[in-house]
């Protein structure tokens, strides 16, 4: 990881305020391997840098990347007997993007605080694209990568339930005291 951090600080050419993509997916796959974690979790940031510069046929080629690496992350863990069935992956972004003006995000941009998430691993019900009539909220993300490792999520402030990984269906936001 030494070396990769300095490749990544000094041998790229293009530096921008986000990692490219498939530095991300390098960094997750060898951490995967030196660590063998329960849960990982990703987020990708290429598309964003694409959007705000207004570049649709990049914004799209970069997800179409991105889901490949996912897919390959996701094979490399099932097809290695030490993570099969026992690594989950939690894959997001921070934003969504603007219905209208899809090059931007704010609390002014209709649409943009509409996000996704993707889930997938051990214990995690199969449902494929769910539309949920309550709505889930990033600031779940802490108490359910806890629940995922076993641990309940405490602070000395109220923080958001975690997800019902188990059964998408039963979302709620509680806050836990």
């Amino acid at each position: 990881m030494h070396i990769f951090n300095n490749a990544q600080r000094n041998l790229i050419p293009e530096k921008t305020g986000t990692r490219q993509d498939v530095l991300t997916f390098i960094a997750a796959t060898e951490y995967i391997k030196a660590n063998k974690p329960k849960v990982v979790f990703i987020g990708f940031g290429e598309c964003d840098e694409d959007a705000h510069k207004g570049k649709y046929d990049k914004y799209l080629q970069h997800l179409s990347e991105a889901d490949n690496m996912i897919q390959q992350l996701w094979y490399f863990i099932q097809s290695t007997p030490e993570y099969k069935d026992k690594t989950a992956l939690i894959i997001t972004t921070d934003h969504g993007r603007g219905k209208r003006k899809w090059t931007d995000h704010d609390i002014f941009v209709k649409g943009s605080g509409d996000a996704w998430l993707a889930m997938i691993g051990p214990d995690i019900k199969p449902e494929g694209e769910i539309q949920l009539p309550r709505k889930l909220y990033q600031k779940q993300l802490a108490s359910t990568i806890s629940k995922f490792l076993g641990y309940n999520f405490i602070t000395n402030h109220p923080v958001a339930k975690s997800i019902d990984f188990k059964d998408p269906n039963k979302a709620e936001l509680n806050v836990l005291k």
